[in-house]
């Protein structure tokens, strides 16, 4: 007879080393397979409110490896035994090694809703139990997610530029910070030629614990003057902790400026500011998980998968049903202060999964700080890429039909009250700052769009092969979608209409640059 069958016939006379609240049902359990083979539980039991327990006994390091795969089979025969629910079936397993089913076990645990306990096993010398100790699960590692803070150090000249490597490689290793990236940027044909540093580096690092954090704070000597509980929350203390980490590489001297880096800020450096990323050095888990381009690596690091405030990029599968939630729920992000598209879109996302078609979808959300000063910007240099934007492409497999969900900013077709703007734009009662700084802080973006007489709209353009069918507004109300005709006035209609604002905003610009630089 097998250590595991000694134990489990010594356990199911006497449940009661586990708990109190199980009650036998059977020892080495058959349940009935329709689809394959069947199954048998070390010990099936029941609680005191007549739940299923499932007890699977593991001794050797071999059997652990396979002991989740059969739990999960087990799961599955008694839902389609006795269709039990999820809420109904609690699993225990024992061990008297756990160094094979460890790290297996807190995946079960921590990737199902199911009730999942552990206990490593204390024989006698007859390899009976006389006792437990509980197993917790442990964290097999946060998801990799690049960090918000970064830095910038720029330089007159290449050879300033690979020393400061140099020295950032020796830096990490001795403080303790293994996974990084350092992306070498360099000027491009357009950017401000004025611009007297024309070499730059970004570098970025794998977001931690706050242990880790306060283990390469202190091990660089670095003074915290806060801590966690004069924050707000756990969020602000962790930005906190980046910043100080960053202050720990002690860089200034290697470099001819600094500045700090964001996603946002990375994202206009490569994008509207002209640099361009020449290469990418990879440190620890970035250097060896073979999946990932440099192009996917400075996605990340824009923050065009989440991290982004002002904008998002990603694409999916529907029937990639953890992706799918993910980019359901971080494509709203740079949408908190516009809540009538963060709405909508969500609304598209539970429209696609209820209409429940085999699909592929690219989804783009653009939207800026503040939309007083991104219509200026649009205005004053003719390119409508500043204006607020998104676009979920839908492909229906096996279709040949797209939908284009968009949102765009649309005009009522009314004219502008010039007297009424400008004057709410110089009154500063009630005003932060003075009126005019608070709307190019965005603080009064809602007011300025009822003054600009625009709206927030959302379309539907759908297309068979390459013919368009149908282009509407519309709306969602409980996974169900509406249309009406479009009747707005694009926003390149409103510019062309509106050239006397201009001027206004012009002075007025002009005017507080010129306070501000006095």
């Amino acid at each position: 007879m097998g250590v595991e069958t000694t134990i489990r016939d010594f356990l199911a006379t006497n449940l009661q080393l586990i708990s109190n609240d199980f009650i036998l049902i059977e020892k080495e359990y058959k349940l009935h397979n329709h689809a394959g083979s069947k199954g048998y539980i070390d010990i099936l039991a029941k609680d005191t409110f007549g739940n299923f327990v499932i007890i699977e006994i593991k001794r050797s390091k071999a059997s652990s490896r396979e002991t989740i795969q059969e739990i999960i089979k087990y799961v599955g025969l008694l839902k389609q035994n006795f269709k039990a629910r999820d809420s109904e079936i609690k699993i225990v397993i024992l061990s008297t090694d756990w160094s094979e089913l460890l790290i297996p076990f807190s995946e079960l645990c921590y990737q199902t809703t199911l009730d999942v306990t552990g206990f490593k096993l204390i024989l006698n010398s007859s390899k009976q139990p006389v006792g437990k100790e509980p197993v917790r699960p442990i964290k097999t590692g946060a998801k990799r997610q690049i960090a918000r803070q970064s830095i910038l150090p720029l330089f007159r000249t290449e050879e300033k530029r690979q020393q400061c490597i140099q020295y950032l490689e020796s830096r990490c290793k001795l403080i303790g910070i293994e996974d990084f990236l350092m992306i070498q940027i360099n000027s491009g044909e357009n950017t401000n030629p004025a611009i007297n540093n024309r070499f730059a580096l970004c570098f970025a690092f794998q977001s931690m614990t706050t242990e880790m954090y306060l283990n390469i704070i202190s091990k660089a000597n670095t003074e915290m003057d806060m801590q966690e509980d004069e924050f707000e929350d756990h969020d602000e203390f962790i930005s906190y902790l980046e910043d100080l980490l960053l202050v720990s590489l002690e860089i200034n001297r290697y470099c001819d400026t600094l500045e700090t880096g964001t996603p946002e800020k990375l994202n206009s450096v490569l994008g509207m500011e002209g640099w361009i990323a020449s290469s990418i050095q990879r440190f620890g888990i970035f250097k060896t998980d073979p999946r990932y381009s440099d192009e996917q690596l400075l996605t990340e690091l824009r923050g065009l998968d989440g991290s982004n405030e002002i904008m998002y990029n990603n694409f999916g599968e529907l029937s990639q049903t953890d992706r799918f939630n993910e980019i359901r729920e971080n494509c709203v992000a740079p949408l908190k202060y516009n809540k009538i598209w963060a709405n909508h879109i969500t609304g598209i996302f539970n429209y696609i999964e209820h209409i429940n078609q085999p699909c592929r979808f690219v989804v783009s959300v653009y939207y800026p700080v503040s939309i007083f000063d991104t219509i200026w910007r649009v205005m004053k240099k003719g390119d409508m890429n500043y204006q607020p934007l998104y676009l979920i492409f839908v492909d229906f497999i096996g279709a040949d039909k797209v939908w284009i969900f968009g949102g765009r900013l649309s005009w009522s077709k009314k004219a502008i009250d010039l007297d009424k703007t400008t004057k709410y734009l110089t009154d500063n009662n009630g005003s932060f700052i003075n009126k005019f700084l608070d709307c190019m802080m965005g603080r009064n973006d809602d007011k300025i769009l009822k003054l600009y007489n625009l709206n927030y709209e959302n379309t539907l353009a759908e297309f068979q092969g390459e013919n368009l069918n149908a282009d509407h507004n519309i709306l969602f109300e409980k996974n169900k979608l509406f249309k009406s005709d479009n009747n707005g006035q694009s926003f390149s209609e409103w510019l062309d209409s509106n050239g006397i604002l201009k001027d206004i905003l012009s002075t007025l610009y002009a005017e507080y640059t010129n306070y501000f630089h006095r």
